[in-house]
């Protein structure tokens, strides 16, 4: 069972109101779940196929858009960078799914995230066809050097130097790029 029932809860103004108990789910169970639909052992789906799905429908979609191209038109796509390009599933594993911004900044500044082999894919096929990408990102512009993470960070998955690639920071849930 996912979810644990909670006692019928009373309206405080009036006692006599029985509300039916709400549904709230077992964290556990729910983690449980999360790593199984990860790592492909669930019939809740598979993580890996979905993106796997996804990204051939983007490579079609590029090719059709590319092959109709106007000349001197420039072609773009957009990569969000966490879990669009690179994957923290194994920082997030250390902290059993959790997120402690201390340590996850820590972990990202050590560039150790694996690229998402169906994006990178996307972003091959992106370069072969000679449209242009751009990363976005809500890190914030920590730098190294000079040269803001995020530059060290998706050179993983081989995109070109600053000078031929986008990193745009915005603001997500009122966090400060």
């Amino acid at each position: 069972m996912l979810c644990a029932p909670l006692p019928a809860q009373r309206k405080p103004s009036n006692g006599n109101v029985v509300f039916p108990p709400e549904r709230v789910p077992n964290l556990g169970k729910v983690k449980q779940l999360l790593k199984d639909y990860h790592d492909c052992r669930c019939r809740c789906g598979c993580y890996a196929a979905e993106m796997n799905k996804q990204a051939r429908r983007a490579m079609a979609f590029l090719e059709r858009r590319a092959a109709a191209r106007r000349p001197r038109e420039k072609l773009a796509i957009v990569l969000d960078i966490d879990e669009t390009s690179l994957s923290t599933y194994q920082f997030r594993e250390t902290t059993d799914l959790g997120y402690i911004p201390s340590l996850f900044d820590q972990w990202v500044r050590s560039a150790q995230a694996p690229a998402i082999e169906s994006t990178l894919r996307l972003f091959q096929k992106a370069r072969q066809l000679q449209v242009a990408v751009f990363f976005i990102s809500w890190i914030g512009a920590a730098t190294d050097g000079g040269q803001p993470q995020e530059y060290r960070r998706v050179q993983i998955i081989g995109a070109p130097a600053r000078s031929r690639s986008g990193i745009s920071h915005h603001r997500e849930c009122g966090r400060p790029s």
